[in-house]
């Protein structure tokens, strides 16, 4: 049985601030699958509601994925239909996503500050998505192989014979302060995903999942070393990596991007995991 963690720390440049955590984590267990999903919600004044909208999404996200691997075996698909399935998983997300934030919206209606906010920067309520825009980086990991799938930036990690490596083809639209959203016109068309199969010496043993925050404060070579440092701890003692990960993140933070930090996994271990705080 996988195990699985998600942690999410406020960075250390919202803490000066005095503003939320806009990034959120999650990771869930059924019977023969574990999933995992982070989100980074944009901030700044065009997308004032993106913490809620990073929240939504990493709900929508599990419940979406639960449903697909209840559902699915994707291992025993022939490929050009396993690519259909994880296609149209993307855009059940995408459009789930979309309709939780419109009920939030309906049950919460902007205040006298978000209005004159929109206002002011001619923000069109048409566009409402985009007041909740949000990254997002999903995994799941079953008797048959693992999946990982992502929308913005961040990075995802595989982790196969003990080395690291980055599994999905790089955005080029991504950099600069420029990354694809949820909120996106075109966001069903803008996931990248992979899925390897367990027939293999390179079968995956982990999968780890970081929003920016975390990838933007290490080197990509440190990044790679940490996720395999991070894969040792967790098989060792569960608990104990947990503890010193919530510890970490917020000094990774201070010392490096001084953005939220979120960090999420599934790895090939059958003890159990405590559950986040």
């Amino acid at each position: 049985m996988p195990g699985g963690f998600a942690q999410t720390a406020r960075g250390a440049g919202h803490l000066e601030k005095a503003l939320p955590c806009q990034d959120a984590s999650g990771f869930a267990r059924g019977e023969r699958f574990t999933i995992a999903a982070v989100s980074d919600g944009h901030g700044g004044r065009k997308h004032f509601r993106s913490g809620q909208g990073a929240r939504l999404a990493v709900d929508t996200a599990l419940r979406l994925l639960k449903r697909f691997f209840k559902k699915h075996a994707p291992g025993s698909c022939p490929a050009p239909v396993r690519e259909r399935l994880l296609r149209r998983l993307e855009r059940d997300i995408v459009l789930q996503w979309r309709i939780a934030v419109a009920s939030h919206l309906a049950g919460h209606p902007l205040d006298r500050d978000e209005g004159d906010l929109c206002l002011g920067m001619g923000l069109s309520p048409c566009r409402f998505h985009e007041w909740y825009g949000a990254t997002l980086l999903i995994a799941g990991m079953t008797e048959q192989g693992s999946f990982a799938a992502q929308i913005g930036d961040g990075r995802c990690i595989f982790v196969r014979g003990g080395k690291a490596c980055f599994p999905l083809p790089e955005d080029d639209r991504l950099g600069c302060g420029m990354t694809t959203s949820l909120c996106d016109r075109d966001a069903c068309g803008e996931f990248r995903h992979v899925w390897l199969g367990n027939d293999g010496a390179d079968r995956p043993e982990a999968v780890f999942l970081a929003t920016d925050g975390v990838a933007d404060s290490y080197a990509r070579d440190s990044l790679l070393f940490f996720a395999e440092r991070l894969l040792g701890a967790f098989r060792e003692d569960g608990a104990q990596a947990l503890a010193q990960l919530r510890e970490w993140l917020p000094v990774l933070s201070e010392r490096g991007s001084r953005d939220d930090m979120s960090l999420a996994g599934v790895f090939s271990d059958g003890r159990p995991c405590p559950a986040p705080a």
